[in-house]
């Protein structure tokens, strides 16, 4: 039977073999080679990484088992492999082996590696590597000021990427337009992160841009800046013009716009009169002929700007002006007085002095004034001027104003009235104000020919008085009466109402 042949030949054939020899020729061993059996990280930042392999080689004629492999110091890691591995005779593997170290210093040690091998079933590899400090670099820069417009500082700082080592860290600076110029380098002192330093700007005609650029321990950071045309630079003077006398003074102002540097320096276009460095100008103590000087303010920042201010010098000329050319009284009643006001005013551009107010004609007086008198520019005083016939017909008279006026150092003034006998009276009454804010101390009662509004004062009363007899009237005429009230300082009320009365 043919199936049979195989089998029993087969059996005999393995029957026949020597046991000894059979084991001699055919025995299996697995072994393992490990390499390197040392390994050096060498000198590591901490904070990054580095990988070295260690090579698993099955070298037997079995297979071999690698059972776990293991490390147990600080910094070492065996990346992700699992365990058990089998290597058939021939096959490699790779235990990769990561260095990342914490702290600075040397770290040692062992990786162990167990295995089936028949040689080495415990294979230990020596590992050694070294931390060493993170390089310091910079981390930022930073101004004050991402846009200055003309010239001006603008305040800079650079940051470290951790505190400087002993001796400082050394920042290169620069800048890539001409227009903004910075140190070469700031140095960041021992154990600190940071340090100042200023960019200067200077005027620019067009907007521009500059980047200030700060490099340490291979980081390099930059910081903008955009530079803008300045406005020009403006000189502004306060008061534009003026006029002034002999000696007197006038403070000038000058605004300096566009610039940080607002002073200014004063001078004058004639030298006629001074001005201080701080803008007062005070006029000669002689002014012959009108003229004119300018004051002028010069930019300290810009010389080539000012503003100036118009004085107009003036002579001094006293004027003094009197209200009337003549003072006519008419009729009056014999024995009564009428009272009429010159006034005498300062026209010029200077003080004058009244030194005296001369009355001719026997019935004429006058009052109201203490000579010699003073009067500013503008000023005025009144004179009262009486007259008080006591004869009946024309009388005339004169009011001669003396004073150092330049146009009329003498004015006469004409005085002229009628004195008349009474025939005639007129009984005035009136009320007294129901209430007043400012208490009545008397009445004035005034007289006018009708239709005329040349009011004459005939007498002033006591507060409690409220009637007056008029007894200088004429025969035929008819009159206008008003009263004012008068407080104790003099000042009268508005007039009552008016009424005419027709003497027969």
């Amino acid at each position: 039977m043919k199936t049979w042949w195989p089998v029993a030949l087969l059996t005999l054939l393995v029957c026949c073999f020597p046991l000894s020899l059979y084991g001699a020729s055919g025995a299996v061993t697995p072994e393992l080679s490990v390499g390197p059996t040392s390994m050096s990280f060498g000198y590591v930042t901490v904070g990054t990484k580095v990988i070295e392999g260690i090579t698993l080689k099955s070298t037997g004629t079995a297979a071999v088992d690698i059972e776990y492999a293991a490390v147990a110091v600080p910094g070492f890691t065996l990346l992700s492999t699992s365990f058990p591995i089998v290597l058939q005779p021939g096959q490699q593997t790779i235990l990769r082996v990561q260095f990342d170290p914490v702290v600075v210093g040397v770290a040692k040690g062992q990786v162990t590696i167990s295995s089936t091998s028949s040689t080495n079933p415990r294979t230990a590899v020596d590992i050694w590597g070294k931390g060493r400090p993170k390089a310091v670099s910079v981390s930022s820069l930073v101004c004050s000021s991402a846009s200055e417009t003309g010239a001006a500082t603008d305040a800079c700082q650079v940051t470290l990427s951790a505190g400087a080592p002993s001796g400082g860290v050394a920042v290169s600076l620069s800048s890539n337009n001409a227009a903004v110029t910075v140190p070469t380098t700031v140095t960041v002192p021992a154990k600190a992160t940071s340090a100042s330093f200023t960019a200067n700007v200077s005027s620019v005609s067009s907007t521009q841009t500059a980047v200030v650029t700060a490099s340490a321990g291979g980081v390099t950071t930059s910081f903008g800046i955009q530079l803008n045309a300045a406005a020009p630079v403006s000189v502004t003077l306060t008061p534009t013009s003026v006029s002034l006398l002999a000696s007197q003074k006038q403070a000038f102002t000058a605004a300096v716009a566009n610039t940080a540097n607002t002073a200014v320096t004063w001078s004058l276009s004639a030298a006629v009169g001074s001005v201080s460095s701080t803008g007062v100008y005070t006029a000669p103590a002689t002014i012959t002929t009108a003229q004119t000087v300018n004051v002028v303010a010069v930019s300290v920042a810009n010389p080539s700007v000012s503003a100036y201010g118009i004085v107009q010098l003036k002579p001094s000329v006293a004027t003094l002006s009197v209200s009337t050319p003549s003072v006519s009284f008419g009729n009056v009643v014999l024995n009564t007085t009428s009272t009429q006001a010159v006034t005498l005013t300062s026209t010029g551009n200077t003080s004058v002095t009244v030194t005296g107010a001369a009355i001719t004609g026997a019935a004429f007086s006058r009052s109201g004034v203490t000579l010699p008198i003073t009067l500013s520019p503008l000023q005025a005083v009144t004179l009262n001027v009486m007259f008080d016939p006591t004869v009946t017909g024309s009388a005339s008279g004169s009011l001669t104003v003396t004073s150092n006026s330049s146009t009329s150092g003498t004015a006469v003034i004409p005085l002229s009235g009628t004195g008349v006998a009474a025939s005639y009276t007129v009984d005035l009454g009136w009320k007294a104000p129901a209430s007043s804010p400012d208490p009545v101390a008397g009445y004035n009662v005034y007289r006018a020919p009708s239709g005329s509004t040349a009011y004459v004062l005939l007498n002033a009363l006591g507060a409690s008085t409220t009637t007056y007899v008029d007894s200088a009237v004429l025969s035929g005429q008819t009159y206008d009466y008003i009263v004012d009230s008068v407080d104790a300082s003099g000042v009268e009320s508005v007039p009552s109402n008016m009424i005419a009365v027709v003497v027969p």
